[in-house]
């Protein structure tokens, strides 16, 4: 089989070349599938286990936009380790907020 240079290219596509358009595309899905374990209203050990797939900063971009009431019961279903992880992700989150504001350091 011939290959084209299309196909050539799907090979090689990697997330650091990919348009951004389609980058974005991506992290929409990731945070959407996030929420979607989050909201599915299954046992607390399914959803750890489920949300173990997944990284603790694309778990940390999805706490941002959660209310309180529901990030609170995710603190209390996550594992200590996972909520640490989450919570040094979005420290720095803060502290670039921070340093790029004017007057900051």
């Amino acid at each position: 089989m011939n290959q084209t240079p299309e196909m050539d290219e799907k090979k090689t596509s990697s997330p650091e070349t990919a348009p951004i358009a389609a980058t974005a595309e991506h992290n929409a899905n990731f945070e959407e599938n996030i929420r979607a374990i989050i909201r599915s209203g299954k046992p607390a050990s399914v959803i750890r286990d489920d949300l173990d797939n997944y990284h603790a900063n694309d778990i940390a971009e999805v706490l941002e936009t959660l209310d309180t009431a529901t990030r609170k019961r995710l603190y209390n279903i996550l594992s200590l380790e996972m909520t640490a992880e989450i919570f040094t992700y979005r420290l720095a989150t803060v502290a670039r907020h921070y340093s790029s504001a004017p007057g900051g350091k």
